[in-house]
């Protein structure tokens, strides 16, 4: 059954814990940096944002957002910097530092920024304190083809991998098959309540 819900955006600057401060800023001072003049503005999405990370295993999400694309070098300096915020802070597994290009951002992209994020810098076009969708629309925003992420795993696993990375996949494929679980509970708990 089709319904309207609501999707609120439990993320602010409020919640995010004393531990994490020191490496939003210094996230924040990468991507000014580094990007400059390209940089429109930088988001911080996830546990972290809505003050729900477990010390030393959540990781931080940062998304900078470009009015074009960023040289090889410039990707290259925001790669080596996260691996080094990485080993420096031991509150978090991983520091990543991503970049999405105005005008290119996907529509589940633009959701989660919508839903699931803060902006730290710059302007923010997304932020949103609720969001009123379809649920039928929602869960086939959120939910990634099962087939095509089973398909990647094992292709991933033909090949040597590191402890650290074998530790990285398994968090993400345990967050990845419980996506594709939540379509379902998007289309049937609507309609039994």
């Amino acid at each position: 059954m089709e319904t309207k819900i609501t999707i609120l955006n439990d993320c602010s600057l409020d919640k995010v814990g004393h531990d994490y401060l020191r490496i939003v800023e210094d996230a924040v001072g990468t991507y000014l940096r580094t990007l400059s003049k390209l940089l429109i503005s930088v988001r911080l999405m996830g546990s972290v944002a809505r003050g729900e990370a477990t010390f030393g295993s959540s990781d931080i999400d940062f998304v900078a957002l470009t009015s074009m694309n960023p040289d090889i070098d410039q990707r290259n300096m925001l790669t080596s910097v996260s691996k080094q915020m990485t080993g420096k802070y031991s509150c978090v597994s991983r520091v990543d530092m991503e970049i999405e290009i105005k005008g290119r951002v996907s529509v589940s992209r633009e959701f989660i920024f919508q839903t699931d994020s803060i902006c730290l810098w710059g302007e923010d076009n997304y932020t949103k304190t609720d969001l009123k969708m379809s649920n039928v629309i929602l869960s086939k925003l959120v939910t990634p083809d099962f087939n095509g992420l089973l398909s990647g795993y094992r292709q991933r696993l033909r090949n040597p991998i590191l402890d650290e990375e074998l530790g990285q996949l398994c968090r993400g494929v345990g967050k990845d098959v419980l996506k594709c679980f939540r379509k379902y509970l998007i289309l049937t708990r609507i309609s039994h309540t």
